[in-house]
């Protein structure tokens, strides 16, 4: 029988009390996160600030001014990471997929150039030096991996997220997350 995707349909399945549950969790879970993650955020605001130029406190800049001096900068922070992305920039590599055996030679062949299709029409190259620039300045970089079903663009599309959009598990203790009760990305 052919499976019913009306609005009404999916609309009975968000309202019911499973859905609501779950969607109850993650209120409390997101709430948790931006909770526990306040204080990290605003050091990584400063650390941003830092690499901008902007590193006199509006006071400190007030007591100079009222010395008719000037609140100069002399920005090596920003030197640095330059220095650091650039060299991420500079050593780049391609993609190469390896066959497990003479059989597979053709898939493998077939996937890599999947791979060289989706790095180009998503200008991946671009998105991981804005992720890696997030890295290095405030600990955190984020790409977002998702299908597009709802344009006539690529249909695989990778994009930077700006790590002030995404909240994880506050209590997630894992380098790579996979003990996350939850990650949420918030989106306009």
């Amino acid at each position: 029988a052919p499976v019913d995707r009306s609005a009404a349909t999916r609309l009975k399945v968000l309202d019911s009390s499973d859905s609501q549950d779950l969607l109850g969790y993650n209120y409390d879970w997101f709430a948790e996160a931006t909770e526990a993650h306040a204080e990290n955020r605003a050091e990584q605001s400063i650390d941003f600030d830092f690499v901008d130029n902007h590193q006199w406190s509006e006071k400190d800049k007030a007591i100079l001014q009222a010395r008719k001096q000037s609140p100069l900068v002399h920005n090596l922070i920003a030197n640095t990471v330059e220095w650091v992305t650039g060299t991420e920039r500079r050593s780049r590599m391609g993609w190469k997929i390896a066959p497990e055996g003479q059989e597979d030679l053709k898939a493998a062949e077939a996937k890599a150039h999947v791979m060289k299709w989706v790095e180009e029409t998503n200008k991946l190259s671009w998105q991981r030096s804005k992720a890696f620039n997030d890295a290095v300045v405030c600990g955190v970089g984020w790409l977002a991996h998702y299908l597009r079903t709802d344009s006539f663009e690529e249909l695989i599309a990778i994009r930077h997220a700006d790590w002030r959009s995404i909240w994880w598990d506050g209590y997630s203790r894992a380098d790579d997350l996979s003990d996350c009760r939850s990650l949420h990305r918030l989106r306009f």
